[in-house]
């Protein structure tokens, strides 16, 4: 019983001034104009962290004159009326990107609809660019009487897919843009010795899709070269912060760095092998966010990325692994425009 006492305040003592730190929101001076990011992760997924990352590394380069104040996700609900009575007129609402627009994970998409609920009927609010996937028609019902509120609301898909969706579904008043996914907008030193090895970045979670072929292509890599099982969440608790949140994101992308090839099934996973100028194969998920994300951005465009479909592919794909290995598949740089975000942020 002692011992679970002393074990629990030791737990308490190291996370206590992270959760305070991040209890109070104290804007620096009364004349700056500021943006409120609601939604910012605190959990160890690379793909959000990175996402946070690329969101103020963004800001800082295009909205200097600003002020950022970020929500963490967990703190939103208590925050809102706490930024409604520092709020100013001028002031920008932004929500923290990602792929969980939807109801496919209730809570940050709860979250969402309490700050666009609680802004949207007399703040500029805009979403950075997020993948769209739902099951149920009540959430497009529910969503689009929030939606129909706001007098001012910048919506950003990420792929062709979401694009249409918000498109189609969101009503008139919506402005849904088409930019890709923020982190892309990264750039990194690639000054790491590549080791002979392929990194599997798998996902073990509710979105994981089971196939036949990922089993083939992962026996035929296991039994050819040396490999390293990972993925894009960690099952290490760490704090995660503004502060924190750039060192945990470049330990990860060094992981990756240092690989061949990466096996994966992860969005971000994709995303960073490409910064990295890290060839991949790539399986697709059960929503086909990742397969929508690939024909919007790198179809045709990016040889050193190849998406796994069905088993035609596997001959191909089992080649694919070869040149990876004899560095013989070079990583194209593609031209990306993030300018309508810069423009909707500055209105």
């Amino acid at each position: 019983m002692e011992l679970s006492r002393i074990f629990h305040n030791k737990i308490l003592k190291r996370i206590y001034p992270y959760i305070r730190v991040n209890k109070i929101i104290e804007p620096k001076k009364d004349n700056t104009k500021r943006l409120y990011l609601f939604g910012v992760p605190e959990h160890l997924n690379y793909g959000d962290i990175a996402i946070f990352v690329a969101e103020m590394k963004f800001l800082k380069e295009n909205l200097s004159d600003f002020e950022i104040i970020t929500i963490p996700e967990r703190l939103v609900i208590q925050q809102i009326p706490i930024v409604k009575s520092v709020i100013k007129s001028n002031d920008i609402i932004a929500l923290h990107g990602g792929g969980n627009m939807g109801d496919i994970w209730p809570f940050p998409d709860k979250v969402r609809q309490s700050v666009i609920r609680n802004f949207g009927d007399n703040y500029h609010l805009v979403s950075f660019p997020q993948s769209i996937s739902y099951s149920n028609k009540s959430w497009i019902i529910e969503m689009n009487k929030l939606l129909e509120n706001c007098i001012d609301i910048s919506i950003f898909a990420r792929d062709n897919r979401s694009f249409e969706i918000m498109k189609n579904e969101f009503p008139s008043n919506v402005k849904v843009f088409l930019v890709p996914d923020i982190v892309m907008d990264i750039n990194i030193e690639n000054n790491i010795t590549k080791k002979k090895e392929v990194l599997f970045l798998m996902r073990r979670d509710k979105e994981k899709l089971n196939n036949n072929y990922y089993k083939k292509i992962k026996k035929n890599i296991t039994e050819n070269y040396k490999y390293k099982m990972s993925d894009t969440v960690g099952d290490i608790w760490y704090p995660i912060n503004r502060r924190s949140a750039p060192k945990r994101l470049n330990n990860k992308l060094e992981e990756i760095q240092k690989a061949r090839l990466v096996v994966t099934d992860r969005l971000h996973g994709m995303i960073f092998s490409y910064v990295t100028k890290t060839p991949v194969i790539v399986f697709d998920n059960n929503n086909h966010k990742i397969k929508n994300f690939y024909n919007t951005w790198f179809n045709g465009k990016d040889s050193s990325i190849f998406f796994l479909n069905n088993n035609e592919d596997l001959s191909k794909a089992i080649d694919f692994a070869r040149n990876a290995m004899n560095q013989k598949i070079k990583v194209k740089s593609l031209d990306l425009d993030y300018s309508i975000l810069v423009r909707e942020l500055s209105v």
